[in-house]
C-alpha cells in the first residue's frame, strides 16, 4: 500500500482540503483524526473531534485503542493507497504504526496547496470551535451517528453551483470545543457571487454586504438587464439565493436586499 502523509499545524486546513489532494493523488481513503473515509463517506473509526477533552482526542487520533486500529485495518483492507493527515510527521508516523503500515513514501505539506491567507482564516475560525470533516455521515452508524447529527452544524453538498466534482465536506463543532459556531460572512458572499454568476439571471451582483445580527442580512447592489420580465425574475432570484443559503449554509432564516443600481439596455 502506497502511503501519503498530509502534515501541517492544527486549523491549517488539512481536513478542508483533503478530499482535493486525494483526488489529485488518486487516493480513495483518507484517515484523519481516527476515522476513515472512502469516497467522501465514513467507513470505519469513531472522529477524535468528539471526545469530551482534548486528551482523550489525541489518543483517539493516535488509535492508542487496539479494538479502534483493528477496524480501520479491516476497513483499509485492498486499498492500494491512503492519505493520512496530522500536525506533523511524527504523529503520521505513529498512526501508520497503530495501523502496521509502511512509513508515508510521499510527504505532502499544506502550505503547499493552501495560501497563507486561507490558513490564516481558518485558524481564525478554529477559535469559534468549528472542524472539518472530509465526508458525510454513512447510515447505519448507530448512536454515535446520532451524536454526529447532534453535532452537525452545516454541510457543504456537491451542488452544481458550488463543487461539483469535489466530496461533500461537513463541519462539526468538537465536542471539547467551547463557543458557538459561525459562518464567516466571506462565505455567504462567495456562495451567492457563484450562484449568480451561474444560475443564469440577467443579474450581476456588484457589492453584497452581510450582517450578521440576530437575524443575518444580505444586502446587495446588482446590475440588471433590461428584459419584459425582470420583476418577476428578481423575486425567483430572491427566492433562490435564500434557498441556497439555507441548503448550502444551514441559514434558516436569512433576509435578502436587492437594489438595482444600474440598467443595461441593449439597442
Amino acid at each position: 500500500m502506497r502511503v501519503y502523509g498530509l502534515v501541517g499545524p492544527s486549523g491549517s486546513g488539512k481536513s478542508h482540503h483533503a478530499p482535493e489532494i486525494a483526488q489529485r493523488l488518486h487516493v480513495r481513503a483518507i484517515l484523519d483524526d481516527g476515522v476513515l473515509i472512502k469516497d467522501g463517506r465514513l467507513v470505519a473509526g469513531h472522529s477524535a473531534k468528539f471526545e469530551r477533552n482534548p486528551i482523550t482526542a489525541i489518543r483517539r487520533a493516535l488509535l492508542t485503542d487496539p479494538v479502534h486500529a483493528a477496524e480501520i485495518r479491516r476497513a483499509l483492507r485492498g486499498e492500494t493507497g491512503v492519505l493520512v493527515l496530522g500536525t506533523s510527521r511524527r504523529m503520521v508516523e505513529m498512526v501508520t504504526r497503530q495501523l502496521q503500515l509502511p512509513a508515508p513514501q510521499v510527504w505532502l505539506d499544506i502550505a503547499s496547496f493552501v495560501p497563507e491567507e486561507q490558513r490564516r482564516l481558518a485558524q481564525s475560525l478554529r477559535r469559534y470551535g468549528m472542524h472539518a470533516v472530509p465526508a458525510v455521515p454513512s447510515p447505519g452508524r448507530g448512536s454515535r451517528l446520532e451524536r454526529w447529527l447532534h453535532r452537525l452544524r452545516y454541510t457543504l453538498p456537491g451542488h452544481a453551483f458550488l463543487a461539483p466534482n469535489l466530496p461533500q465536506l461537513t463541519i462539526v463543532r468538537a465536542a471539547f470545543a467551547d463557543g458557538a459556531i459561525h459562518v464567516h460572512p466571506r462565505a455567504v458572499e462567495d456562495t451567492i457571487r457563484i450562484f449568480t454568476a451561474r444560475a443564469g439571471y440577467p443579474l450581476q451582483a456588484t457589492h453584497i454586504r452581510v450582517r450578521t445580527d440576530a437575524m443575518p442580512v444580505v444586502q446587495m447592489e446588482v446590475r440588471a438587464q433590461a428584459v419584459p420580465d425582470l420583476r418577476q425574475q428578481v423575486e425567483r432570484y430572491l427566492h433562490e439565493v435564500q434557498t441556497v443559503l439555507r441548503q448550502a449554509l444551514a441559514l434558516p432564516a436569512v433576509a435578502v436586499e436587492v437594489r438595482v443600481t444600474k440598467l443595461i439596455i441593449h439597442p
